[in-house]
């Protein structure tokens, strides 16, 4: 897996392999009825992110059995997981009853309530008295009652304990909630090694064990993007763990089986990156605790890299009916994505740069999360500077000239801000290759130059010729 992680980071292949899990995934042909019909669509986050109709969650004790959620089976792993939306107000007492019917003992929630000032989930659960909140909440649509116990903090989650009361028989049970507080939306955790530490703190409560519990209870936003990543970390660890062997997984095969159960698991190509890293990591803490003559760091301070959190805009609209929820969530998948640096993230090494990566040639290409090569770019960059010319067969819209043109900048500037940022550690290696860089970015620009100035005298010279347009016109005319 170390190879094949090598090979897609020196060749750049990372946006290529995601679109074609997103190819290959497109050909599964599986139906969602239920969630299309009108009573149960207010019950949806977002109109694009689904339950498929064999894999849903069915509530049992309810006038409406549809959730926004569905049942993943890994049996290499012998692993299960149910992955669902962030609630809204309206379906969290479907929440709980879910979490009572399917007897799960663990809640792991991935993303904050408010994310860039838009609402992601609505608090499903009392904080306690202690800051200023109630400690308990009461569901009557459902006939249950959630009673706040403790919380632990940790630096980067949060585990409180609930009291999950059945009001009309009087049972109770007891619930867990690991709320991960360090992973931004369409992100990446702060670094491989909090994500690792957050999840055996899960594994070691005994609460994924599926011989006592239920399958835990999984949201992020939508329940796809960070909800996925987790999912495949853990049971790609799993696999790695009991046949004693890293290369006896194939990440991509069992991505694309989780797929089956539930749409779009993994959001981005980033996402996709990190959990091969998170699972290289993982398994050599695993080495280390079975070899303890190894000594290899598994997460040393060079695994800290600056990341570049891409933030693709993944969803198409919104549930209607969301009350307090209904605020602009997320947007279309054929909008174009904006390149973010979280200069506070510490996590991977930016991926190459964008004008040397493969692209997929498949359906989905309207995505636009694949930008053209750089032969259109700079001249799309170029005839930007020329707004009066009318050379229509030349050009792009002026939609796509402008997001290349701040994606072509965002990019120089990054890869500037690393350079400089790193620039004490430098090798004598990647120090050619920064002079590398830098020799491509001059002779790019000076090709720009060369091109606008191709284009001014054109326009000089169109300007210095009759126009023999009208004459053509009459005598067509006639």
């Amino acid at each position: 897996m170390e190879a094949e992680f090598d090979d897609y980071d020196k060749h750049n292949k990372w946006q290529h392999i995601y679109q074609k899990i997103r190819y290959q995934s497109s050909d599964d042909n599986l139906t969602n009825k239920e969630s299309r019909k009108s009573e149960n669509k207010p019950y949806n986050r977002y109109k694009d992110v689904t339950p498929y109709d064999w894999s849903r969650i069915i509530l049992r004790r309810s006038d409406n059995n549809y959730i926004n959620a569905s049942l993943i089976k890994v049996d290499s792993a012998q692993r299960q997981y149910i992955l669902t939306q962030g609630p809204l107000a309206i379906t969290s007492g479907h929440f709980w009853l879910m979490i009572w019917e399917q007897n799960s003992k663990a809640i792991l929630m991935l993303n904050r309530l408010v994310e860039k000032g838009q609402i992601k989930c609505h608090q499903y659960w009392p904080n306690g008295r202690d800051d200023n909140d109630c400690d308990e909440l009461t569901f009557t649509d459902v006939g249950l009652k959630v009673v706040f116990i403790d919380e632990t903090k940790s630096p980067n989650y949060i585990t409180r304990k609930f009291k999950l009361i059945d009001i009309e028989s009087n049972e109770w049970r007891e619930v867990l909630h690991y709320h991960y507080t360090s992973w931004p939306d369409f992100g990446l955790p702060e670094s491989p090694a909090s994500f690792l530490e957050y999840l055996y703190a899960i594994r070691e409560s005994g609460v994924l064990d599926m011989k006592e519990y239920g399958p835990p209870v999984i949201h992020c936003s939508a329940g796809i993007g960070r909800s996925g990543t987790l999912c495949l970390v853990d049971s790609c660890l799993i696999m790695i763990e009991r046949f004693g062997r890293l290369d006896a997984v194939n990440v991509m095969d069992v991505l694309l089986d989780m797929r089956k159960y539930r749409m779009g698991l993994i959001q981005t190509a980033e996402q996709l990156r990190f959990s091969y890293l998170a699972i290289i990591e993982g398994s050599k803490q695993l080495s280390l605790t079975t070899t303890p003559n190894d000594t290899t760091v598994p997460f040393s301070a060079n695994n800290n890299y600056k990341s570049k959190a891409i933030s693709p805009k993944i969803h198409r609209s919104f549930a209607i009916n969301e009350d307090m929820d209904n605020s602009a969530d997320e947007y279309a998948f054929e909008d174009s994505y904006t390149p973010e640096v979280n200069t506070m993230c510490a996590t991977l090494p930016p991926l190459p740069p964008r004008s040397r990566r493969s692209f997929s040639t498949t359906s989905q290409q309207s995505d636009s999360t694949s930008p053209e090569p750089d032969s259109k770019r700079t001249k799309c960059d170029s005839l930007s500077s020329v707004p009066t010319l009318q050379l229509q067969h030349d050009m792009i819209s002026s939609e796509d000239s402008a997001n290349h043109y701040e994606l072509t900048n965002n990019s120089n500037n990054n890869s500037l801000n690393n350079e400089k940022s790193d620039y004490t550690s430098q090798t004598p290696d990647s120090e050619h290759k920064r002079d590398v860089r830098r020799r491509l970015r001059e002779d790019r620009h000076r090709k720009t130059a060369e091109t606008v100035e191709g284009i001014k005298k054109k326009l000089r010279e169109s300007e210095d010729r009759p126009d023999f347009t009208q004459f053509r016109y009459n005598s067509a005319k006639c």
